[in-house]
């Protein structure tokens, strides 16, 4: 796809500015279809125009139909076009509680308003929604998440609303010792992390990474040298017991590579760029 959503400057941008300005930063690219990360692809290339990929090899038919498509997907400044609703899931240092961010387009909002939609949040598709709330102007802000505290555990949640009653399913939790990465959000102690979506992690990205287990608090885990532990605390929500960190994997090894495929992600190296602007003047 020639266009993607930029997370810095919060606008779209094409991949040919994206290119030559150098944006090669891990997770600030996302699809305008399914939210997903995308990279710059072919960005040095004499044979091929630049353009974005997914990172996951999403093949999605709505993505897909996208690609090559200049134009074909039409993305406002401020909000990204979606047939469906935008989900990110978070953790939040400062209560150490998991939520959901849920958001919609202005469009979106007075639409569901005007027919009395309203959110549904279940732990199984068979089951009664646990958490319901009107989507409306008064519970939502154009482009804006509205973060829903998560109170019941699941592995997936499923999201539907009254209008069409289609259940969405959005894998959350693993099971067995199994750690999910949130890509933190913000400096300071009390920072807000954001679910990594796809499946791959950097080298010199700080993340938080927690495990879970419903009866006992998960087992220290020992690290080698090339991961640096910045912080490491347990804590208890939903019924279960976490044990959270804040770690940076420095370099890409073969014993690193193996273990973090065992998790269920990749690791890639962070490209190191040199920037040979602005220009500094005298006088």
């Amino acid at each position: 796809m020639r266009k993607a959503y930029d997370t810095i400057l919060q606008s779209e941008v094409s991949a040919d500015l994206a290119a030559k300005s150098g944006g090669f930063e891990p997770y600030r690219y996302e699809c305008a279809c399914c939210g997903e990360e995308v990279y710059v692809a072919a960005a040095y290339s004499t044979s091929m125009v630049p353009h974005f990929r997914h990172r996951s090899g999403n093949n999605d038919v709505e993505c897909e139909n996208y690609l090559g498509q200049y134009g074909a997907l039409s993305i406002e400044s401020r909000s990204r076009k979606s047939n469906r609703e935008r989900v990110e899931f978070y953790f939040e240092k400062s209560n150490k509680t998991f939520s959901l961010g849920l958001r919609f387009s202005g469009d979106e909002i007075n639409a569901y308003e005007q027919h009395n939609v309203v959110f549904e949040l279940r732990s199984s598709a068979a089951e009664q929604a646990f958490f319901t709330l009107p989507i409306n102007n008064t519970n939502f802000a154009p482009d804006a998440p509205t973060l829903i505290p998560i109170n019941k555990f699941s592995f997936s949640y499923f999201l539907s609303n009254t209008l069409n009653g289609t259940k969405r399913k959005y894998d959350f939790f693993k099971s067995g010792n199994t750690p999910i990465f949130f890509k933190l959000q913000g400096n300071d102690s009390d920072y807000k992390a954001k679910l990594v979506r796809g499946a791959v992690l950097y080298t010199n990205v700080p993340y938080f990474v927690v495990f879970q287990n419903q009866y006992s608090v998960p087992q220290e885990v020992r690290f080698s040298d090339e991961i640096h532990v910045d912080e490491t605390f347990r804590f208890e929500t939903m019924g279960r017991k976490f044990l959270g960190k804040v770690l940076t994997i420095k370099n890409k090894t073969a014993q690193i590579d193996a273990l973090v495929l065992s998790w269920g992600y990749q690791l890639e190296a962070s490209e190191t760029l040199t920037l040979l602007w602005p220009a500094c003047g005298s006088g």
